[in-house]
């Protein structure tokens, strides 16, 4: 994907209905979400992601995309912070995504996935049992590692992680600029792995997971791959079906949202861009939605605030499954939200029984969206990362962390 970290920009971030992308313009339409930015501790630089501590119902955790950790607690508008830790980074690399283990209440375990080098990216495991913040880093753990000695930017690496009901852990890599890696199942660029980290609190590394489809071996495929064809996914999310939307960052013309429903899917990259048209498309795994990179697509004439921009970031906030009340009168029921990072447009959709996009539609309008998380109040809140592209482009917004309610 054209991300950035704040030094290199290494950020590896990294739609029309399927079936239906030239459906004609139609007018603006009026949002019904509204940001309201919370009150974050001095000095918190841009965010690239957050998540709810498990067992709680008002603590986060926020990455700040240059490697501190803040431990926060949300109250009303204010964002107190208990805590924090530091990650060294290197070679202009940043933090890019974070995820606590399904059984952190009892081992504690946070996972983190960052850029190494222009040519490497990881996830490493930390032991976070607050109040003890100081043996945080000492604690890390490599889970994974994978690099592309060609790579020549710290681009399209690591995106989201995140686990299945199992415990084994999806993850989302860039092809790093080398679009033949993603269709290369030798190797794990491009791919979506499907891995089963270590629980050893001495040891790192993982195991491939055995629903992989090249699980049993014999061969020169990878067996830690799951699925493949992906150019940079961003970010992904899990639906209550289990199944994985990912979306992933376009070239120059198409950004596309996927539907992940099992393993040895293939996406498409770079055979095609957004929906495979003109080849024998029978291999490839249609996107849900995809959008293209003009002025006059639907998407943006329906949002009469999308940003003045050519670049285009897609991303996959959540499903909304409240726990214990809907705080959104239903509106996000079954829907999938996802948006663009740069024109800065909020929708949902609903999957079919076909497999299609049911009710695209427009929700609202907040640009520099870097992850949604649902919190222990049921409400939404997003965090931005005050810009979509190269730092040089323009000043950068202060960090935010969005509550997400519903307008007036």
């Amino acid at each position: 994907m054209r991300t950035r970290s704040l030094l290199t920009l290494s950020l590896a971030l990294a739609l029309t209905a399927c079936g239906g992308d030239d459906d004609g313009p139609v007018g603006p339409v009026d949002p019904w979400m509204e940001f309201t930015p919370l009150q974050l501790p001095e000095g918190t630089m841009p965010l690239v992601g957050a998540a709810v501590v498990p067992g709680t119902d008002d603590e986060m955790i926020l990455l700040e995309i240059l490697g501190t950790v803040r431990h926060v607690r949300i109250e009303e508008d204010t964002v107190t912070e208990l805590g924090s830790f530091t990650i060294t980074l290197e070679d202009g690399c940043s933090l890019l995504s974070t995820a606590f283990d399904p059984d952190y209440e009892t081992n504690h375990f946070l996972y983190v996935g960052q850029c190494t080098t222009v040519t490497g990216s990881e996830i490493v495991r930390y032991t976070f049992a607050p109040p003890d913040y100081e043996s945080v880093v000492a604690s890390a753990q490599r889970i994974y590692f994978v690099d592309e000695p060609m790579a020549t930017r710290a681009w399209h690496q690591v995106g989201s992680i995140g686990f299945f009901d199992d415990g084994s852990m999806w993850a989302l890599f860039g092809e790093q600029l080398r679009s033949a890696n993603a269709q290369d199942v030798t190797n794990d660029l491009g791919k979506i792995l499907r891995i089963v980290p270590s629980r050893d609190p001495a040891m790192g590394g993982s195991t491939p997971s055995p629903l992989n489809p090249f699980a049993s071996g014999g061969g020169d495929e990878s067996p830690n791959v799951w699925t493949w064809g992906v150019r940079s996914p961003f970010r992904g999310a899990l639906d209550a079906s289990g199944n994985l939307w990912v979306a992933d960052v376009g070239e120059n013309t198409w950004e596309e949202i996927n539907v992940v429903t099992g393993p040895g899917q293939n996406l498409g990259w770079p055979v095609h861009e957004g929906l495979c048209r003109e080849l024998d498309c029978d291999d490839f795994v249609q996107p849900i939605v995809s959008w293209s990179h003009t002025d006059d697509h639907r998407f943006v004439l329906e949002d009469e605030e999308t940003e003045n921009t050519t670049k285009r970031n897609a991303y996959v906030g959540l499903e909304y499954q409240p726990r214990n009340a809907d705080q959104y009168g239903g509106r996000l029921t079954g829907r999938m939200i996802y948006g663009d990072m740069c024109a800065g447009w909020v929708r949902s959709v609903q999957r079919g029984s076909d497999g299609r996009a049911v009710a695209d539609r427009f929700d609202g309008h907040r640009p520099y969206i870097s992850q949604w998380i649902q919190g222990g109040d049921d409400m939404l809140y997003v965090t931005t990362l005050g810009l979509c592209d190269d730092p040089g482009a323009g000043p950068l917004e202060p960090a935010g962390l969005w509550r997400v309610s519903v307008a007036e």
